[in-house]
């Protein structure tokens, strides 16, 4: 949308009528200029209302300039900044004509960006405020970007400081700028002593020039260099194979080198004495062999035995040509593939893929990478492999030769795989760190108010009590004491379990006798008295189980069936044998548990959404399914908010020890 305002009116007199004409090409050419800029203009008057508005600001702001002409600049920034942004604005003087901020401007739609706005002031010839000019660009992502390169970067300093590898960066005169730990005991001077040192302080003469120069040669051609170097130090001469690699400022500019080291002193030392060995062998053959035919042999030698597959590739005509390696891990033969499209190779969508990347270099003289995966044709193996396409020549003519190199990356892959649920494992274990926090931070804090409030009225009133109160008062410290060992034995137990160095020792036993004698218990409390319901299988019959976990997991059932029912609902526990297995349900019409909820009701430390101000740790479902599961049985639960669940435990008649482990403990 093209703005009906020339960005300066033209009101000067004109010498003829040529030069107007220019003038208002000249007009038109500019106004043309700016309203094709992307960056956001815009011009408003000293009570800033807007007097122009180039086609991008339109667009942004999402509003034609006729709706925007007149219109205050305010309305498109937060109140909050309202008094900053003017401020600004105030500041430019005929000196200073010129401020850049930062701050936030509102959309049609309601949406926030972050604008970096270039403010001018724009005087007369008699240096009288004419208007401002605003000049914008949209930062949102930049922002963005720069707070997860921070955050990157604190990763990576971490990395950095636990590599094996010895790590530093110097400026191109060899001063120092950062080294990690294990640069400071492979050169034997702490980090206090290096950083700001140069490599003249520690290195000889010879070694520091020799340092320097692939330097500032890695710095000069912007690449990295690959080499190996020594070092003489108290312990001897250590060799080191280094690479140095440039480093960019935030404006893109080399401005210093990266050293990474690995001492490969032991491996330098077999290779001497290999390269002895491979000397003596070498001299042998160039007695044998002319000239010509060794470096034959060695290109031939490059080309079939390379660990990576390299084949000639015509655009028209397919291969032409392949290497060993290339047969090998395509599992084909050369009748299978000479003349063939590489792309045919390849399943379908992997075939598009390098067909086209093959054309586009082709085209641009330009190399290419893609990965894909192949089957073996002999073994219909998946293959993973990198694959580069170069041309043959770099000429100006058309290209019609490729040469293509393949590498297996299958390992690669798989580790990169493994990375990923290793990250998802340690995203896993902080969110359980933060639940434990969370519980126990939530769980201790009330028994710990209680025991002080009542060791404080102890202190103060203990003259004024019988025996009786104090009595009770203790009382409730011993329980609340109690309450918080209950809680740590929780924890306890389940890092036993987690660890397996839980005792399981299961023996015939009566599992209806157990079941029963928990339920009395229950019932002999007052609180529950009256609200279980047991029904006892149709017949009695011996199961081995462990007695002390089976009553963990039963009474943690009930327990938790009983806690999360109102206060008069009944709690039913069924318990049935059969052949071969033996289960039991424990059922309730209490709050329920929210579905998004089930799946991860068995983590430690999670508890349901939907529990308010009950009490718990979260722990107690997990202990209860680890109990089952060294029974070698299952736990399930069905359960529908606010009408009550249903916990089911079925477990095999005879529960016998993990092949391999002792009759007093499992995992040692």
């Amino acid at each position: 949308m093209m703005s009906k305002h020339p960005i300066e009116p033209d009101t000067q007199p004109h010498a003829d009528d040529s030069t107007a004409k220019f003038s208002r090409a000249d007009e038109a050419f500019f106004q043309n200029i700016v309203e094709n800029l992307t960056d956001l203009i815009c011009r408003y008057d000293a009570k800033f209302c807007l007097t122009f508005a180039n086609r991008a600001y339109c667009e942004w702001i999402g509003q034609p300039v006729e709706a925007l002409l007149g219109t205050s600049l305010l309305e498109k920034i937060p109140a909050e900044e309202h008094e900053r942004a003017i401020a600004h604005v105030r500041a430019l003087t005929l000196e200073n004509p010129v401020v850049t901020s930062l701050h936030h401007s509102i959309l049609r739609d309601g949406t926030r960006c972050l604008i970096e706005w270039t403010d001018r002031a724009l005087f007369d010839a008699e240096g009288r405020l004419i208007a401002y000019q605003g000049s914008g660009r949209d930062v949102t992502e930049r922002e963005r970007a720069a707070r997860a390169l921070r955050a990157s970067e604190e990763k990576y300093r971490s990395l950095v400081e636990s590599s094996d590898a010895l790590i530093a960066v110097v400026d191109e005169d060899g001063q120092i700028l950062y080294v990690n730990e294990i640069a400071t005991r492979e050169i034997e001077l702490d980090a206090s002593t290096l950083v700001g040192s140069n490599l003249r302080d520690f290195l000889s003469m010879e070694d520091a020039a020799a340092q320097m120069t692939i330097i500032r040669e890695a710095m000069r051609q912007n690449s990295g260099i690959v080499y190996e170097t020594s070092l003489s130090g108290r312990n001897g001469e250590r060799w080191f194979r280094a690479s140095v690699q440039p480093v960019r400022d935030a404006f893109g500019r080399v401005s210093s080198a990266l050293l990474n080291a690995s001492n490969i002193t032991h491996f330098k030392q077999a290779e001497a004495a290999l390269q002895e060995a491979r000397d003596l062998l070498e001299q042998r053959v160039i007695k044998r062999t002319a000239e010509l035919e060794w470096v034959k042999n060695r290109l031939e030698a490059i080309f079939n035995h390379g660990g990576d597959g390299i084949l000639l590739l015509d655009i028209e005509r397919g291969i032409q040509q392949a290497n060993r390696a290339f047969e090998t891990l395509f599992g084909i033969a050369p009748v299978q593939y000479l003349g063939v499209r590489l792309a045919a190779l390849f399943d379908l969508a992997d075939a598009l893929t390098i067909d086209q990347i093959s054309r586009e270099v082709a085209r641009t003289h330009q190399t290419g990478h893609v990965e894909a995966r192949v089957h073996r044709r002999d073994s219909g193996i998946s293959v993973d492999v990198e694959i580069g396409i170069a041309p043959v020549n770099n000429s100006e003519q058309a290209v019609t030769n490729l040469v293509c190199i393949i590498r297996d990356i299958t390992e690669r892959k798989q580790a990169e795989d493994a990375l990923q649920r290793a990250l998802q494992r340690e995203k896993e274990l902080n969110e359980l760190k933060s639940r434990f926090v969370s519980m126990s931070s939530h769980e201790f804090r009330t028994p710990l108010a209680s025991i002080l409030a009542t060791t404080d009225t102890l202190t103060y009133y203990r003259a004024k009590m019988d025996d009786g109160q104090i009595d009770e008062r203790l009382e409730r410290i011993r329980q609340q004491v109690m309450h918080m060992k209950d809680i740590m034995d929780d924890v306890l137990q389940l890092a036993r379990l987690q660890a397996g160095r839980v005792a399981f020792n299961p023996e015939p036993s009566d599992l209806d006798a157990l079941c029963r004698a928990i339920v009395e218990e229950f019932e002999s409390q007052a609180a529950y008295r009256g609200r279980i319901t047991y029904v006892p299988p149709e017949s009695a019959a011996q199961t081995i189980f462990d007695i002390r976990l089976m009553r963990q997991i039963v009474s943690n059932l009930i327990h938790n069936a009983l806690k999360y029912s109102p206060d008069r609902n009944s709690v039913r526990v069924k318990l049935w044998f059969d052949e071969t297995e033996v289960g039991f349900k424990v059922s309730d019409d209490g709050i329920g548990i929210p579905p998004e909820d089930l799946d991860h009701l068995f983590e430690p430390f999670h508890r349901a959404t939907n529990v308010g101000v009950i009490s718990g740790t979260g722990l107690g479902l997990t202990i209860t399914r680890q109990a089952v599961e060294l029974h070698g049985g299952t736990i399930s639960v069905e359960s529908t908010l606010g009408n009550g669940s249903v916990f089911t435990v079925t477990l095999p008649r005879n529960a016998l020890p993990p092949d391999g482990e002792g009759k007093h403990g499992v995992g040692g």
